[in-house]
């Protein structure tokens, strides 16, 4: 006898393939469709990954964002639950703030049974106003959550209270990488410096993640003119897009630096530029985890990180600590001397929890729910 596949409905999701998108893509890609199928909740036009989570089965919804029209916000989210709710055992929601818990709350009121609220980050990155709705929304959240799951335990003190553990299905939720995919490969890393047009010898500082405040890429050009005032030839490679993409190209400007910076925006495969770079320059304010530091460790390159990261993430020796306060001079010293050492072949994120290959299906316990 065969058996339609258990459905989960998924919110979070973004244009813009980031950390969050990661993880969510990894997990889909390892589960089985035939058991659990996975559709989503979009308020942009087109999510990434979108084509690829079609070939994986997924339906995918997609209804006006609350900050462009919220009364047509309301209006298109409580149809689809109206027409669909039923279809589906739980909603995950994966979410940097509970500045917004409309997707739970008319979850509950359209009777999807499991609510889970995944927590991705550990601090206000998102402004006053939204910050006071988080805050607002902490405890209210209680009320329609089922299942509360987080990137560590250090983001769920902030995202749900300092009680988080005593919290029903409170568990941490290993963001996992498939290691070998993102291994070093030297033709890799010609073909993609030939494409920018960078040399052998030059020394590429490079980020993945949104252009947000929160990631500070900003000052990774400044670490990129300090290396530039003492003869290397350093050059920038971020990969992401966001609202800082003018800001960034202005300060690149005024640095004297523009013709080596270089931003090709939100990609759908992160894994090749990093074998492009020397050396993984990760100054964020504030992290859930860091996926994309992880990916870097998976391909042996050497990082600069802030203090501001959780620990969790940083695995092989080749990775260095700094104060986010720290002058770029410094930041430039330490980046140069560990890109020097080259990458590691100790690749401690290999075997480690952050393996998918080790991962444990998140969604078992909702497979023999009738």
């Amino acid at each position: 006898m065969s058996y339609a596949p258990k459905r989960i409905l998924v919110v979070g999701m973004t244009d813009n393939p980031g950390g969050i998108e990661a993880m969510i893509r990894s997990v889909i890609a390892s589960t089985d469709p035939t058991v659990i199928r996975f559709d989503f909740l979009a308020n942009v036009e087109k999510l990434a990954y979108e084509d690829e989570l079609k070939a994986y089965g997924a339906h995918i919804y997609h209804i006006t964002a609350r900050r462009v029209n919220r009364a047509r916000f309301y209006r298109e989210l409580d149809a689809v639950l109206e027409e669909h709710a039923r279809e589906y055992i739980a909603i995950w929601e994966n979410m940097n703030s509970l500045a917004n818990i409309d997707y739970l709350i008319h979850a509950k009121r359209f009777g999807i049974p499991y609510r889970i609220m995944h927590c991705h980050n550990g601090n206000n990155t998102e402004g006053f106003v939204r910050g006071v709705l988080h805050a607002a929304n902490r405890l209210r959240v209680r009320k329609y959550a089922t299942h509360y799951w987080s990137a560590s335990d250090d983001a769920s003190r902030w995202f749900f209270g300092d009680d988080f553990r005593s919290l029903p299905n409170y568990r941490v939720v290993n963001n996992t990488i498939d290691v070998d995919y993102f291994a070093f490969d030297r033709q890799t890393r010609e073909q993609v410096r030939a494409s920018f047009g960078i040399q052998g010898s030059s020394l590429v500082l490079g980020n993945v993640g949104r252009m947000h405040p929160q990631k500070k890429q900003r000052f990774i050009l400044d670490v990129v003119s300090e290396l530039r005032k003492i003869g290397r030839d350093a050059r920038a490679l971020i990969i992401g897009e966001g609202k800082l993409r003018d800001s960034l190209e202005t300060h690149a400007s005024e640095l004297g630096i523009s013709d080596f910076v270089y931003m090709p925006g939100a990609v759908e495969d992160s894994a090749p530029y990093y074998n492009a770079m020397d050396v993984f320059v990760f100054p964020s304010e504030v992290e859930g985890l860091g996926i994309v530091l992880l990916e870097a460790e998976a391909n042996g390159l050497p990082a600069v990180i802030s203090d501001r990261v959780p620990r969790d993430a940083v695995l092989n020796s080749n990775v260095k600590t700094l104060p986010l306060k720290a002058p770029a001079l410094e930041w430039a010293s330490l980046a140069q001397q560990i890109a020097d050492a080259g990458r590691t072949s100790e690749l401690k994120v290999k075997g480690s929890r952050f393996d998918s290959s080790r991962q444990q299906h998140l969604f078992d316990e909702f497979i023999s729910e009738p």
